[in-house]
């Protein structure tokens, strides 16, 4: 029991990717760029590796253009997913806007594709 304690709150699945065979990939920090993610797919399929002998290390979203397609094309690829800080961010941005609400004008945020891209100040 002592795992869960230290598993970060809103993780909300750990999975045992048990023994790897074969060519490991690692990677991390795609940042919604859909070219360099799909530079790294087809190197990865060059390479022989599938998705089951992958793992990212977060920050999938946040910066690029492109974010809800760089998730949707690795979520189809089958890649384990950490969660890095930028995701983490994102998931406690509805708390955060819940405690700025109390405030005389609250911030409000701009969204496409359900991520958080820009602070605006409401009118």
């Amino acid at each position: 029991m002592l795992g869960r304690r230290l598993l970060h709150p809103l993780v909300t699945e750990v999975r045992d990717l048990g023994a790897l065979a074969g060519p490991v990939l690692v990677f991390g920090g795609p940042y919604g760029n859909l070219e360099a993610c799909d530079a790294l797919l087809a190197a990865a399929e060059r390479h022989g590796i599938d998705g089951r002998n992958a793992i990212c290390t977060g920050d999938v979203v946040a910066y690029g253009a492109d974010p809800q397609a760089v998730v949707d094309r690795l979520r189809a690829w089958g890649c384990a997913i950490v969660m890095g800080n930028c995701e983490e961010s994102l998931a406690a941005m509805p708390r955060m806007r819940a405690a700025a609400s109390m405030k005389a004008r609250p911030a409000r945020c701009c969204r496409r594709n359900g991520f958080c891209l820009t602070p605006r100040s409401q009118p």
